[in-house]
Order: structure tokens, then sequence, then C-alpha cells
């Protein structure tokens, strides 16, 4: 795949542009608030319709602007020459829904617009994938699915319209002291057979992530370590099995109702589950428990090879999985290359699904890296595409570079 234009009006600091991109590497360089990273948001939102900084789509338009308006041509093959460049353009508005077009014609579903641009995006704020929360990790996994099954986001949708009627039907039986049963099954029926197929693409996106971003960690840290991903889910047994997982969920529902009430809430389902991630050496749990961590590992070290089941030790307890997870103990770079790995991984599976590539934005997360490493990463997008933003244009190895632009007060000057 591969962005031709982006053209900008009234978003945000951008009065008005019109930037042309190349193949391989472009670079957009300058002073911090020039309007680099607004750029890259603007590209992204063809590929989730959704902002990484905000979720009002007022904050788009520039003060004093009534609306504001962005577009992208685009070829969905990379390597072809004469692909008709296709053309997707979003509308933003002060209190009305934001207006979808895709090649002229308007899309009313989000659902129908996601998936037919794809992107890779990699903030600073992604280092947080590794040590934060939970919910920022589903994100990731839920982001991605998205673009490559658009029927994914009726799912996740559909889920949480129904856990939203499901959590305020408990909440009501934990204040007033009574609850409509029968009422309670029917939402936890349908829960179920939405829960199922969330857990179910989620489960195959963590096993083929595992399988390529362990490849792209274990080249970055020069062969000693290896990056390891588990899916924690409510579903134990087999998530790759909807009917299976649709039955669970629901005996959990019907099981656990008197529980629920007391909580106010739904306890089970896609909205606790994790992707937890772990780094290690030659596949052993051992080899990242540091001793004073070890002391307290359930485990005898002998039965703890992290291959790909890690339910193969018994004596590996959930609660220690959860405790000696890379969130725990990984450093700052080991976390840098465990995010850098994910993002390379993603863009490896949109093209085995998709059998396009995405293309890559890198806002301003390349620049701690040395040049060697700089260097061979910028090596491994000659067959892609790659926006990388920075404020020194020196930092780059402009024979690795297909097209700079300078980037100043929302004006974007291409040399």
């Amino acid at each position: 795949m591969k962005l031709d234009f982006l053209k900008a009006k009234s978003f945000r600091n951008v009065e008005n542009a019109d930037i042309t991109f190349s193949d391989g590497v472009n670079l957009l360089y300058g002073k911090n608030g020039a309007g680099k990273t607004n750029a890259l948001e603007a590209i992204y939102l063809f590929a989730i319709c959704k902002s990484f900084r905000t979720n009002r789509d007022s904050d788009f338009i520039m003060h004093g602007k009534e609306k504001s308006e962005i577009s992208i041509g685009f070829s969905d093959v990379f390597i072809k020459s004469g692909e008709k460049t296709k053309e997707m353009s979003i509308s933003f508005f002060p209190t009305e829904k934001k207006r979808l077009l895709y090649e002229g014609v308007g899309i009313t579903k989000i659902s129908e617009f996601v998936g037919r641009f794809r992107a890779v995006f990699f903030t600073p704020d992604h280092l947080s994938l590794i040590k934060g929360s939970p919910e920022e990790r589903r994100k990731f996994a839920d982001m991605a699915l998205s673009q490559i099954k658009p029927s994914y986001i009726h799912a996740l949708n559909e889920y949480s319209r129904i856990l939203s009627q499901r959590n305020t039907l408990l909440r009501n039986a934990k204040l007033l002291g009574k609850c409509d049963k029968d009422l309670l099954f029917v939402y936890s029926e349908a829960l179920a057979n939405s829960a199922a197929v969330i857990t179910k693409q989620r489960a195959y996106f963590a096993e083929y992530l595992e399988k390529e971003a362990s490849k792209f960690y274990k080249e970055i840290s020069g062969q000693k370590e290896d990056l390891f991903i588990r899916y924690m889910s409510s579903e134990k047994e087999d998530p790759k099995d909807p009917e299976k997982t649709r039955e669970k969920y629901l005996s959990l529902y019907t099981a656990n109702i008197e529980n629920e009430i007391k909580y106010g809430a739904t306890k089970y389902g896609p909205h606790k589950d994790d992707l937890l991630f772990y780094i290690g050496k030659n596949g052993r749990c051992d080899s990242f428990f540091d001793e004073e961590s070890a002391k307290n590992c359930e485990c005898d070290g002998d039965h703890c090879d992290i291959v790909r089941d890690f339910d193969d030790c018994e004596k590996k307890k959930e609660k220690n999985m959860i405790e000696f997870a890379a969130r725990t103990f990984a450093s700052q770079g080991q976390q840098r290359s465990a995010v850098l790995s994910l993002k390379l991984a993603e863009g490896e599976i949109i093209r085995s699904l998709t059998g396009e590539y995405p293309v890559y934005l890198f806002d301003d997360v390349l620049s701690e890296l040395d040049c060697g490493r700089k260097s061979h990463l910028l090596s491994l997008f000659s067959d892609k595409q790659v926006i990388i933003t920075c404020c020194d244009e020196n930092s780059f190895d402009s024979s690795l570079v297909n097209n700079k632009i300078k980037v100043e007060n929302g004006l974007y000057t291409k040399e």
C-alpha cells in the first residue's frame, strides 16, 4: 500500500496543506509543535477513524473555523506502477457527526470505512504498551484487528452496547436489591455470542503476533533475548473455538449472577482480558527472573521452559505469569525494542492477511537509536513506505531517505 498525498484544511494548526509522498522513507522534520504529528494523526484517522490523542472531533477544527477537512490518495499495490489512486476524505464539524467519503460516495458505517487504507502507527506513548494498563494492550490488538477484519468492529461495538446494558441491570440490582433474571439471561446470551467472536480473533492475533514479533526482537537484541506473548482470557480452555467459548462465557455469567450483582458489573469477558509480554533467554522463564524474584517463583526451574504453551508447567500459576511479565522487569531499552518489534510484526500480519503492507507512521521514536540501528531499520523498508518525524534532519542517513519535507507552523515544504 502506498500513500500518494495528504490534503488538510483547518486541521489543528494546519490551515491549508497538500503533501505528496514518495516510495520508501519519507522524513518530516521541524521543531516541536510545528505540525509533524498532526500530519501523522490525519493519515492514521483514515486507518482506524479514531485519534490517539482525543475522542472529540471538535478538537480537529482550527480555532475560529466552522469545519475541518482532510483527504488522502492512495494505491492498493505498492510495487505496481500505474495503479489507480483511490481517494478518501473526512470532514469534522463542531456539533455534527463526522462525514466520511470513499471515492466521493458517502459512508455511514465506520466498519465500511476502516480497512480500505491501512497503517501502523508508533508514537512514544506506545512505550506504555509494555508497562501500561491491560486496556492499552487490548486497544492495540483491537485497532490492528479492525484494519484486518472490518467486521471485527461490529463485534466490538455490539459487545460494548450489550455490556453497558448488562452492567446497568446489575448495578440497579445491587442498588434495589432485586433483579430481572430473565432479562439478565437474555443479555448474557447476547454478550457470550459477541465475546466468543472477539476472543477467537484476539487469540489468533496473539499467536501470529508472537511468531512475527519474536523474530524482530531477537534481531534487534542481537540474538541475545527472546520475546514471548500470552493472551490472558476469561476463557482459558480453547479461546479459538467460538462455540466452546460462547458456552463457557454463558456458563460463567449464569453461575456467578449473585456475585456479579454484589459487584455491580460484569466480571468476565474480553473487557477483562490482557496481552502479557515476556522477555527471556533461550526460551526459559528463569532467564528473565532476577535472583530475588526467582526466590518467590513457585516453579522449580527445571519445568519452566517457555515454549508455545505456558500451561505445560503445572506449577506455573497464573499469578506468577502476571507478576513476572515484562512490564515488571523490562528496562527502558527492552521496552522500546519490544514495542518496535510489535509494530513491525503488526505490519507483517496485515500483509499476510490482506496481501499488502500497510503504511508505517513513526512519530519521533527512532531518534534515540544509534546511527547503525537506525540505518538497519530503515533498510527494512525498501519494499514498504514509511513516514518518519524528527526534529533534526541530519539524524538520518540522507542516502536512505527518499523524500524530505520541512515542517514549520503548519506549512509543509518539500526539499
